[in-house]
């Protein structure tokens, strides 16, 4: 495992051995830890040729209208042309965090696979049983 950034507010890692980018959420995050957190896992993207991101939002808090629409604007592009085609997403049963994902549900569908989950562990065993 390779630490690509690791705040208060949040950790991202690379797993060579499995091409897959990990975001773990630590707590709710500013503007500004959002977009740092997501461009830092974007970079791992790039820098390795991450083909799967996972993203334990259970922990992350209310994500702002702005940055939805960044996400699903510049980000989510930008990580298609670089090679990520899946993508899991564990949610928290909190309102806030369900509404989140059911946003850029159609976005992330569109663009990758991608699935929902309320379990770690099930997210991991989706997202490698795929041998892209």
């Amino acid at each position: 495992m390779i630490h690509y950034l690791n705040e208060d507010f949040a950790r991202v890692n690379y797993y060579p051995q499995n091409n897959l980018v990990e975001v773990i959420w630590h707590k709710s995050n500013t503007n500004n830890q959002y977009r740092q957190t997501i461009t830092a896992a974007y970079n791992v993207v790039v820098k390795y040729g991450a083909n799967k991101w996972i993203s334990d939002m259970r922990n992350g808090g209310v994500i702002s209208i702005d940055n939805q629409k960044w996400l699903k604007e510049e980000m989510v592009p930008k990580a298609v042309r670089s090679g990520l085609r899946r993508v899991a997403l564990v949610v928290s049963k909190d309102i806030f965090n369900l509404f989140y994902a059911k946003n850029i549900k159609n976005t992330l569908q569109e663009s990758f696979q991608s699935k929902y989950f309320d379990d770690v562990e099930k997210a991991y065993q989706w997202l490698l049983e795929a041998h892209i």
